[in-house]
Order: C-alpha cells, then sequence, then structure tokens
C-alpha cells in the first residue's frame, strides 16, 4: 500500500509572514485598482463632454445628414447593453478558469 503525502505544516512565523504579505499585496492591488477606475471614469467624463460639444457644433453647422454617422451615433441601448453582457460572460469565464486552476495547482 502506497505511502500517503502529507503536505508539511508550515512554521507559525513563516505562515504569519506569508498571510502578511499577502494582505500588503492585496492592499497595494485594491489601491492601484480604485486609482485606476478613477482615472478612467475621468477620462471617460472628458471623452463625453468633448463627443457632445462636438456633436452640439456639428448639429449648428447645418449640414446635410450624413447616414454613417448619423447611424452611429443613434446605437439602441440594447445592442451596446448586449455586446457588454458577452464580455462580462467572457470575463465571468476566464474568472471561474482561473480559481479552478488554482485548485488543481493546490
Amino acid at each position: 500500500m502506497a505511502a500517503e503525502k502529507s503536505i508539511p505544516t508550515p512554521e507559525p512565523e513563516v505562515a504569519k509572514a506569508a498571510e502578511s504579505t499577502v494582505k500588503v499585496i492585496e492592499d497595494v492591488m485594491a489601491k492601484a485598482q480604485s486609482q485606476y477606475l478613477t482615472v478612467l471614469s475621468e477620462a471617460q467624463n472628458i471623452a463625453l463632454d468633448a463627443y457632445k460639444t462636438m456633436f452640439d457644433g456639428v448639429a449648428k453647422l447645418n449640414l446635410p445628414a450624413i447616414p454613417g454617422v448619423a447611424g452611429m451615433a443613434k446605437v439602441p441601448a440594447n445592442m451596446v447593453d448586449s455586446a457588454f453582457a458577452f464580455g462580462e460572460a467572457v470575463m465571468e469565464s476566464q474568472r471561474s478558469f482561473a480559481r479552478k486552476l488554482f485548485d488543481v495547482s493546490a
């Protein structure tokens, strides 16, 4: 009969140091993600303001309609929601895969 392999229990100091390191990494990552999302939101607001200004200015020029641009500006919200829902499903699939990968490697 084959002997069972047991995973050695780390010394308490090692385990505590590892926990501390993981906490520091999690804190740094959370702060970096928060800052990134803040910058992304600010950039999106700037872009929205710029597009609004541009479209308002073009509307005042009284130019003939350009079907391509007019169509792009009026994309139905459900099409946008559908595209992002697909992206979210892909991300959730990747998250699930990554978790399973870590479970297999443990």
